[in-house]
């Protein structure tokens, strides 16, 4: 996918409301410590602006007793400030 949004949202819907997640990009993390609501949806941003180029975003969730999940499957976005807003999603 193609967007010129440097903060992108990400939004899922499993684990449990006991779970948190975080949030990588290239396998950094780029937010951490968000809430899974009680239904097993959640939403997430990068705390800091993306840089220009490709980006394999990733999640992991967390249990309440500290076990974390395996990593997503990659939502694979480029993002560029160059993009027109009719290439945008």
């Amino acid at each position: 996918d193609i967007t010129n949004v440097v903060n992108p949202t990400v939004t899922g819907s499993n684990g449990s409301g006991t779970d948190t997640l975080q949030l990588f990009a290239n396998g950094i993390i780029v937010a951490t410590g968000v809430a899974v609501a009680n239904d097993g949806t959640w939403s997430v941003a990068p705390t800091a602006a993306l840089t220009d180029g490709a980006h394999a975003l990733t999640v992991q969730l967390t249990d309440a007793a500290g076990n974390s999940g395996a990593s997503s499957q990659a939502l694979v976005l480029t993002i560029g400030e160059w993009v027109s807003c009719s290439a945008c999603r």
